[in-house]
């Protein structure tokens, strides 16, 4: 893809905007870049990675907002990686945004995990130890969680079917609005403002790269045609 310079280079605020001249989202901004019309879903992103991207800018403040700027250029190109690589994305937020969370929260995080794991392995309905990650399993370890907690995640799972294009067109985006939700949320009780933007924005970054790693790994290699000498 080669990217596009727009006319007009807007700033960089929350939600969604007329046109450029009133400002731009993260998405919006991106969507000039790919050359598309001014939106905040532009089909050159995948649809996990524009809610993300759309959850951050929102939770980002306005004094630190700029520096997501330069991701726009990556999501400009951040399509086509398939299940795995979406599924990969989904995992990284949850993941991350386990620490943050008490509670309900934290069984809350535990189904979208596990509904992330299951969509991952193909399935569409049941749950077992077999369809977990090792991220997530190794996550789980860690996270001290209350007795019976991850259990009752997995019943629930387990007793909820969603085919795995349903699950990423609903489920992949809900999941990690809701963990950018629980981590900006705690920087309003732990006044950590400053950190926990931070942590937003790595998470971003690293889901980037993560979903082209994956992209990578799973799409076939393009054959390259024979020299002939002579």
């Amino acid at each position: 893809m080669t990217a596009v310079v727009p006319d007009v280079v807007p700033i960089l605020s929350p939600g969604r905007h007329r046109n450029p001249r009133h400002g731009a989202c993260l998405m919006e901004y991106t969507s000039l870049l790919a050359g598309e019309r001014f939106s905040d879903e532009p089909a050159c992103t995948e649809r996990v990675l524009t809610a993300l991207a759309q959850a951050v800018n929102d939770a980002t403040s306005d004094a630190e907002r700029h520096r997501l700027a330069p991701l726009a250029s990556q999501l400009a190109d951040a399509n086509g990686g398939g299940p795995a690589a979406a599924v990969a994305v989904v995992r990284r937020c949850v993941l991350t945004a386990l620490p943050y969370a008490e509670g309900r929260r934290r069984w809350l995080l535990l189904v979208a995990v596990f509904g992330a794991d299951r969509a991952g392995s193909g399935w569409s309905k049941g749950f077992d130890a077999e369809m977990m990650d090792l991220d997530t399993d190794l996550a789980l370890v860690t996270a001290q969680l209350d007795d019976g907690c991850a259990d009752e995640a997995a019943s629930f799972v387990a007793a909820l079917p969603m085919p795995v294009n349903e699950y990423l067109r609903r489920g992949a985006p809900k999941a990690v609005t809701t963990a950018v939700s629980i981590i900006a949320e705690s920087a309003e009780t732990a006044e950590q403002g400053d950190e926990v933007e931070e942590v937003l924005r790595r998470l971003l970054t690293d889901c980037l790269s993560d979903y082209v790693d994956v992209r990578e790994r799973t799409q076939p290699a393009t054959s390259k045609p024979v020299q002939l000498s002579g």
